[in-house]
Order: C-alpha cells, then structure tokens, then sequence
C-alpha cells in the first residue's frame, strides 16, 4: 500500500519510523511487513504577552489510501493516542474518522490539539512554548471471515508456543453469523456459505459443505444431532453426516430475515419474519403456515413457554393434496368425498380442477361435512386437487379421503 502525507511543518517520513510531516506532497512505500507507522508533530514556537495564562497550538494532516501492491479491502486503520504531561501542562489529542474504510475511501483527516488546562505562569525570558502530539497508526485486516478458538477452559485467544489457541481463513468471504455444535463438529454458518470444522489434534479440519450464504443472522438452528437452515435462495436444508436438501423455496424465498424456533415436544420447527410465518413438521416432512412472530420456544419444569414481540395469531387450518388424476388422462367427474376424522365440526372441503395440464386450476366454494364426514359436492374435470379447511382452532389427524366418482 502508499501513503501520502501532507502538513505544513517540515521533515520527512519513513516506514516505521518517527516523522514530522512536510510541507509538500510526499509519496512513501511501506512495505508489506510493516505493522505500524509512527507520525510526530511539533507547533513552532510562539511568543507570549504578558498576562497570558493558556493558549493552544493544532496540527492538521491528511492522510490517503491507495493501492501501492495488492490491494487488500478489508483493511482497517486504527488509531492509539497518548497524553504527556510535563511541568503541570496537560496535553491531549484525539482522531475523528471511520473505524473501517470501504473500498471507495479516498482520503482520511486526521486532527490533534494540544491545550494548557492548568494556568501557569511564564517566566518573563520564555520567549516560546512547544506542544506536541504523537500517535500509532497500523493496518491490519478486518478479518471478518477468521474463525478463532482459545485454549482449553479459556476464554484466552492468544496465540503461543504453549496453548492449543488457533485461528483459520474461511474460504468464502464476509461475516460469519453463527458458530454451532453439532456432535464432535462444528458448524459455521455466514454470508457466504456453510462450513464444518473438525477438530484435529489442536487444530481444525475445514470443508465447506454449502456455497451459499444463509438468509440472516438468525436462519439457522442447531439441535444435539440435526441443523436446519435457510440458503439465501429460500431452500430449506438439513445437516446430519450428511448436507440434504428439503426444498420450499417457492414459499420460504419471500421471507427476510427469519427467525428459527423448534419445539421439541412435537418437532415443529416455527420459521417466522414478523410479517409471513411457517410450521415444518421434520417427522412427516411436510410444511404449512403459521404464526408469523415466534421467536424463541423453551420448556422448563413442564411449561411450554414462547417468545414473541407481540399477540400470537394462528391461521385457520387449509391443507391440499397433490395432483390427483386416478391413473387415467380420460374426463372424470367427482360425486362426493368422505373423510376419515374424529373431528366432526367445522370441517370444510373443496375442490379444484383443470381440464388439461398446461391450464390454471379454479377452484369450487368451501362446503361444509355433514356428521359423517361427508361432502357432496360434484365436479368435472381431468386432475384434482383436494383441500381441507378449519373454520376454528382445533386438533385434526386425517386418516383417509374417499373419493367417489365415475369415468366420463
């Protein structure tokens, strides 16, 4: 990298070293070893009036960035002041200016000021008074994509000859939003993709199992043998042994931000951003909609307790079937439909239908089973698909759907 440097003292600069800035644009290499650069600057002499008690002297330098070998974007620049103190005068300095530089920066101001805070007293020969200000300056990268570890029963991060602490380089770029445990493994989880790491002897092996970040901070879960989680395209994943994909992508890419919760009474995993909400069922592999504001699902001492902004609100109960054609392309026309339940009230059916398969299915009125479970409703058509619907709240297992009808 180069720096340029500019002020309105005089001296020179040098990589590493101590330097008063020059009067005229002067160009410096530092080589890429080197981790600081020490910058000096001194007011000139002044000369007091009687009486005076204070004064103070400043010092402006600008400073910019440009790519002198490789350029690394990721670099970050910080600042470490001192204070000095001699003969009762208190010196201060300070630096504004943006933690992390983006690939766009081109230039960094940097300002120091140095005041007499405590009225002193001039001898009646001194003629002129210096302040001075000092600072470190070094670049290192924002290291956004490393993974640490410290050493054992520590929360020590140092690295030495005598720990087992480490550090390694993901091989996909940006933050890392989640570090999780699964079995002897560890699971990372960011903006770029997914990774594994297992420990071997006092270091980690890596192999990323996904090349696509998650979408969120929070969109993914980790339980004892199973993760879930949530690419940036909406795909549903699970990570055992093995990375296998579940799907949904056609509901679950309209979410922003998801929050993940699982219940494990009844192996629902809630995925909810505040505005759609969705149930996995991971026993039967099936998804449905629900409350969009969980965020956090816990049971103590036998009470189920669930996190949530605000009011949770549960959709009604509507579920489909698959295309159905009864193994045949002919016209065939539904006469009524039973349905195997215990529950034998405000259960609505519905069909839709569509003639060939390159057409929109439409749709039919909900109607309402009578006692037995049964509803006539009749309708023509080449392929089907069958839908339930609760008109409240209430538990529902389908045993069976008998469909009858007759070949057209």
């Amino acid at each position: 990298m180069t720096f340029w440097a500019v002020n309105y003292t005089r001296g020179s600069i040098a990589g590493g070293g101590f330097a008063n800035l020059p009067q005229e644009n002067l160009k410096t290499k530092i080589p890429e070893t080197s981790l600081e650069l020490k910058l000096v600057s001194t007011g000139d002499g002044v000369s007091f009036p009687d009486g005076v008690s204070e004064t103070a002297a400043s010092t402006i330098a600008v400073m910019s960035f440009a790519p002198g070998s490789a350029p690394n974007l990721d670099l970050a620049i910080y600042f470490t002041w001192f204070n000095e103190e001699s003969d009762g005068l208190a010196v201060e300095s300070y630096g504004e200016f943006a933690p992390v530089l983006s690939d766009c920066t081109s230039q960094l101001a940097v300002s120091s000021e140095g005041g007499l805070f405590v009225a002193i007293v001039l001898d009646e020969n001194t003629s002129e008074l210096a302040v001075s200000s000092e600072a470190y300056m070094y670049t290192q990268p924002a290291k956004a994509n490393w993974i640490k570890w410290s050493d054992i029963g520590s929360i020590d991060f140092t690295i030495n000859r005598g720990s087992v602490a480490g550090e390694a380089l993901l091989d996909w770029g940006g933050l890392i939003y989640q570090i999780l445990q699964l079995g002897t493994k560890v699971i990372v989880y960011g903006l770029n993709g997914v990774s594994t790491m297992t420990p071997h002897g006092i270091s980690y092996g890596m192999q990323t199992i996904h090349r696509r970040g998650i979408k969120g901070r929070n969109a993914c879960l980790g339980l004892d043998s199973e993760h879930f989680f949530i690419d940036d395209l909406g795909d549903l994943y699970s990570v055992k042994e093995q990375l296998q994909l579940i799907g949904y992508r056609e509901y679950l890419s309209k979410l922003t931000s998801p929050v993940l919760s699982y219940d494990n009474s009844s192996g629902l995993l809630y995925i909810c951003d505040d505005t759609y909400g969705f149930v996995y069922n991971t026993k039967t592999q099936s998804l449905g909609e629900g409350p969009v504001n969980i965020t956090g699902i816990q049971h103590k001492n036998g009470i189920l307790y669930i996190a949530a902004p605000s009011n949770i609100i549960v959709p009604v109960l509507e579920i489909w079937t698959d295309i159905i054609d009864f193994g045949t392309r002919d016209a065939k026309t539904i006469e009524s439909i039973e349905v195997g339940t215990d529950l034998i009230r405000n259960l609505l059916v519905n069909i839709e239908f569509r003639n060939n398969k390159s057409s929109v299915f439409q749709r039919l009125s909900w109607e309402v089973c009578n006692p037995a479970g049964i509803s006539y409703l009749f309708c023509h058509g080449v392929e089907f698909r069958i839908g339930l619907k609760l008109t409240s709240f209430d538990y529902l297992e389908i045993d069976y759907l008998n469909i009858k009808g007759r070949i057209t």
